[in-house]
């Protein structure tokens, strides 16, 4: 996906066998632009909190058809985290990462902090379709970030 034009809108990753969308996934990529993100038809089972930072455009996401259980994920082992961020920070855009860093604190203390769902940071979210996925219970506030939410999808 690196080749792909930095601003794309549109981004069609449906039935691709993913099972995992670990920390700042498309963010890293520089994939910033993106308003529509289809992840249907995976194998999708952990999504981390924050794979979907700095999506503020994002308004319409297709999670349908994964394997999907929880919101709240942080599943990156220590020596992930530091081997992601070393090689990060060689990248152009450094500076950024460095203060979204500083904000977030030290992996040990992000690991501490209790878990956001991923959904916290698409505050212009306004479809989300979480159709066919292996959810038993929903958070009181699960979707409380998504104020411009028109449409969910939520069937098994």
């Amino acid at each position: 996906m690196s080749t792909l034009n930095r601003d794309i809108q549109l981004l069609d990753l449906a039935r691709n066998n993913l099972t995992i969308l670990r920390r700042q996934e498309f963010w890293r990529k520089n994939y910033r632009n993106l308003q529509k993100l289809f992840l249907n038809s995976n194998q999708l089972a952990r999504v981390h909190e924050a794979a979907f930072f700095k999506l503020t455009g994002l308004i319409e996401l297709d999670l349908s058809e994964n394997l999907l259980s929880r919101f709240d994920e942080q599943f990156e082992s220590r020596e992930e985290e530091v081997e992601e961020e070393a090689s990060f920070r060689d990248e152009k855009h450094s500076e950024e990462h460095q203060e979204t860093s500083r904000n977030e604190g030290s992996p040990e203390e992000r690991s501490n902090k209790s878990a956001k769902s991923f959904l916290h940071h698409l505050v212009q979210l306004r479809q989300l379709n979480l159709n066919s996925n292996q959810f038993t219970s929903l958070g009181e506030n699960c979707f409380s970030p998504l104020s411009q939410l028109r449409q969910l999808f939520l069937s098994r």
